[in-house]
């Protein structure tokens, strides 16, 4: 398939895979200071 297809508006096949791979890159890294966030330090006994 040809990547200068326009999807319409302007936004081609591989614009618009660029803004696919963006958006889950975004959300990958949210999801993992998400999960950061949650954790709880560990009590360490002397």
């Amino acid at each position: 398939m040809d990547e200068s297809l326009d999807l319409g508006h302007g936004l081609t096949i591989a614009a618009y895979t660029q803004i696919i791979e963006t958006t889950r890159t975004a959300i990958e890294a949210h999801n993992t200071l998400f999960l950061i966030s949650q954790l709880k330090p560990f009590n360490v006994k002397k």
